[in-house]
C-alpha cells in the first residue's frame, strides 16, 4: 500500500477498532519497499508463483527493510494516530468525580470524560497556552507533587488516575465551555482539554524471531526459492499479554529455524498460521485489488462471498493466479483450523477495514467455511 493517505486510513481504522473493544493483531509485508532497496543495491527482485525468491543477499535486505524500516514506520503511524483517536468507548458525565470514576471502572468503560469550566491541566495555572493536551499517569502525578494541580482539579485527577489503574483505557478533563466539547475531544486530534493515559505503549513491534513467535524450516521448493521458510511452530505467548491489554502488535515476518538461520516467510502464510494459533474470529488480508474476481478482466465480477469449495474450484480452473494464490491458500487453511471468517479486501478504498467489518456490503471478498 504505497499511498500515505490510504496508510493513514488503515491506521485510523485499526485504532478505532481497538478502541471499541476488538483485539487487533496487525501483520504487514513490504514488497514495494523491498524491491526498491534491492534495485538500489543492484539486486534483481525475483518471484516464483507469487513467492519471493530469496538468496543470502536478499534475506539481509528483506530483514532490514521489513523489521528496520516498514515495521518501525507503521508503529510510529499508529502511535501518532492513537493520541486522540481513543473516543469510541462508552462516555459518562456525572456530577461527582468519585462516583464517575467508580462507575466507569465497574462498567469496564473504555473512556471517562470530565466536563469542567477550565481549559484542562495547565503546566502554569496562569497561562492557558501551557495546556497539557496529553499526559500519562507518571507525568500527572509529578505535577501534583510539584503543586501544579490544586483546588477542585485534585479530585478529578485522582479519579482519573484511579480509573486508569482499574482498567479504564483513557480519561479526559475537558473544557465544557467550548461548544461541542465532547465531540471535539472524541473526534479530533486537538481534543478539548487534557487526555490522561495509563499506557506508556499501545503499540509494539515484533518479528517472527522475537519470542520465538515463528519457527520455520527450509521450504521444499528451496532450490527455486532460496532462503524461504515454511512455518512449523507458532508460539503466540509473547503476543497474548499485549493483546489482552488492547495493545496493537505490529508484526514483520522474517523467521528462523532451530539453528538460528533466518528465512523469509510469506506474510500471507504467516498471518494465517498466527490467526489460527490465536483462535482469531476473523482474518482480513488487505490487497491492491478489489477481491476475488470470477473474471480477472472484469472488476464487476467480484465474488462478495464465497465458500471454501467454490474458491478451491476457482483455483483449479486457473481463475486465481500469482500473488492471490498464497492469500487464498492462507484463508482456506485458516478456516480449516477454526478461524470463523476470512476476507480479502481492497486496501485502496478509504476505511476499507471499517467497511468490511461494519457494513453488509463489505470491501472485497469474504471466504467462509
Amino acid at each position: 500500500m504505497k499511498s500515505e493517505a490510504l496508510q493513514a486510513s488503515v491506521i485510523a481504522d485499526l485504532v478505532l477498532l481497538s478502541c471499541v473493544g476488538l483485539h487487533i493483531v496487525f501483520v504487514h509485508g513490504g514488497d514495494p519497499e523491498i524491491n526498491h532497496w534491492l534495485n538500489r543495491l543492484g539486486i534483481e527482485p525475483n518471484f516464483h508463483n507469487g513467492l519471493r525468491v530469496t538468496n543470502a543477499s536478499t534475506i539481509e535486505v528483506v530483514a532490514m527493510v521489513l523489521v528496520g524500516h516498514v515495521n518501525k514506520k507503521l508503529v510510529a503511524l499508529i502511535n501518532k494516530a492513537w493520541g486522540h483517536s481513543d473516543g469510541a468507548g462508552q462516555m459518562y458525565n456525572v456530577n461527582t468525580d468519585t462516583t464517575a470514576g467508580e462507575l466507569a471502572a465497574a462498567l469496564g468503560a473504555k473512556k471517562l470524560i470530565f466536563l469542567t469550566d477550565v481549559a484542562g491541566i495547565l503546566e502554569d495555572r496562569d497561562d492557558r497556552e501551557n495546556l497539557k493536551m496529553e499526559i500519562d499517569i507518571k507525568g500527572v502525578k509529578k505535577m501534583m507533587k510539584e503543586g501544579k494541580i490544586v483546588g477542585g482539579m485534585i479530585p478529578k485527577v485522582n479519579c482519573c488516575v484511579r480509573c486508569l489503574a482499574q482498567g479504564v483505557r483513557t480519561t479526559s478533563i475537558i473544557d465544557g465551555r467550548l461548544e461541542h466539547s465532547l465531540l471535539l475531544d472524541i473526534m479530533t486530534d486537538e481534543g478539548a482539554g487534557t487526555m490522561i493515559t495509563g499506557y506508556g505503549a499501545t503499540v509494539i513491534n515484533l518479528s517472527g524471531i522475537d519470542g520465538r513467535l515463528l519457527i520455520a524450516r527450509p521450504s521444499p521448493n528451496s532450490e527455486k526459492l532460496g532462503l524461504v521458510g515454511d512455518i512449523t511452530i507458532v508460539d503466540p505467548s509473547a503476543l497474548r499479554p499485549h493483546i489482552d491489554n488492547y495493545h496493537i502488535p505490529v508484526n514483520a515476518f522474517v523467521a528462523a529455524d532451530g539453528a538460528g538461520q533466518m528465512s523469509n516467510v510469506n506474510a500471507d502464510t504467516a498471518v494465517g498460521e498466527l490467526a489460527a494459533a490465536l483462535g482469531a474470529e476473523k482474518l482480513i488480508l488487505l490487497t491492491d485489488v478489489v477481491g476475488i474476481l470470477e473474471d480477472r478482466d472484469d472488476p464487476e465480477s467480484l465474488e462478495k462471498e464465497i465458500d471454501i469449495e467454490r474458491v478451491k474450484k476457482m483455483m483449479e480452473e486457473g481463475k486465481i493466479i500469482d500473488g492471490m494464490i498464497p492469500k487464498v491458500k492462507c484463508c482456506v487453511r485458516s478456516l480449516a483450523r477454526g478461524v470463523r471468517t476470512t476476507s480479502i479486501v481492497d486496501g485502496r478504498l478509504e476505511h476499507s477495514l471499517l467497511l468490511e467489518i461494519l457494513t453488509d456490503e463489505g470491501a472485497g471478498t469474504m471466504i467462509t467455511g
